[in-house]
């Protein structure tokens, strides 16, 4: 038993829930489930998705950016690696769950 699916992006999360939901699995009360990618389908759909937002357009500036250098030949080794920090979307697809130690 499980109580919980992350998803690889949320078209997937929102398929999950729409599986679930087909053998009378609730979302969240049952299950929770998140997704990856912010997108406007998990904001509006019936049950409003969990998920983790990337920072779309700073990434795709940092990524041209990063091969305008490379193409000038101006990329130290520690350019290349570039960190982006995601935010974390709470909505109603999940809830928290305390458990017990029952040692």
């Amino acid at each position: 038993q499980f109580d919980a699916i992350v998803s690889y992006n949320d078209e997937i999360a929102l398929e999950a829930i729409r599986g679930l939901e087909e053998i009378g699995v609730r979302v969240p009360q049952d299950i929770s489930v998140t997704g990856f990618d912010d997108s406007a389908f998990g904001k509006n759909f019936r049950v409003p998705l969990t998920t983790v937002q990337h920072p779309q357009e700073q990434l795709g500036e940092a990524a041209a950016n990063l091969l305008i250098r490379l193409m000038k030949g101006t990329v130290a080794e520690e350019d290349k690696h570039i960190i982006m920090e995601p935010k974390l979307v709470i909505r109603s697809s999940t809830q928290n769950r305390i458990y017990e130690d029952k040692e």
